[in-house]
């Protein structure tokens, strides 16, 4: 990673630990010719073997932890959580993602840290917590509840013929590799991320007072004609 301050911060930290049980400017603890290996998961290592790489991949081993939006799926659409398909989402809808902000849209998405409506009026009055047409406005009314949501989710499915779900919206067809379902699922992520940025503009209007006339079927197809889908 290039984020040096990181590294160095959690290095600090684990010495900070030790140094409460280790006096380090006792030579024992700072030589040892003797015997020159590392005790680690109670194996002893030699020295020579331990080389960056090495090291790197016990800390990735040991710091690595699945996000914990992974159970919050798991429970939204009744499903174990390997049965989520976590490696393909994060590859293709956010590595390989052409567009970075539609890349960060989706990482916002599957981590759920996605603002809407209801979040946002908790610290901000001015902000409706309800929808133009009278429901919560959550993430998931948003993007596929809403009745203005579904009329265009209808026409998609429609056109594409296949049946659009909202698992389907965010982790469908993940795991077949024909190209054609990447396709598909670069243009649910472009649709949901227009009606996402309708919602920012609409919340903008109420929030500073500018009038900006945008309608929501304008901006899908504004955004999926910019991004060659039209």
């Amino acid at each position: 990673t290039s984020n040096y301050l990181c590294e160095y911060k959690t290095i600090r930290n684990v010495f900070k630990k030790v140094n409460n049980t280790v006096d380090c400017s006792i030579a024992p603890f700072v030589r040892n010719e003797s015997d020159p290996t590392f005790i680690i998961d109670n194996k002893r290592i030699p020295i020579e073997m331990l080389e960056s790489k090495y090291i790197y991949s016990i800390f990735i081993n040991r710091k690595q932890a699945k996000p914990k939006s992974l159970l919050f799926w798991a429970c939204k659409f009744n499903m174990n959580v390997t049965e989520i398909p976590l490696a393909e989402y994060f590859h293709i809808k956010i590595k390989q993602f052409p567009d970075n902000k539609i890349s960060e849209f989706n990482y916002k998405l599957f981590t759920n840290i996605l603002v809407c409506g209801s979040l946002v009026n908790k610290w901000n009055k001015k902000v409706n917590s309800k929808c133009e047409c009278g429901e919560l406005h959550t993430v998931e009314h948003m993007l596929f509840l809403c009745e203005a949501a579904q009329t265009i989710w209808t026409k998609v499915s429609n056109i594409l013929n296949v049946d659009i779900t909202y698992y389907k919206l965010i982790f469908g067809y993940l795991r077949r590799d024909y190209q054609v379902y990447h396709d598909i699922l670069a243009v649910f992520s472009i649709i949901s991320f227009a009606m996402y940025k309708y919602w920012i503009v609409k919340m903008n209007v109420k929030t500073d007072g500018v009038n900006r006339n945008v309608s929501l079927l304008t901006l899908v197809r504004h955004e999926l004609y910019y991004r060659g889908f039209i």
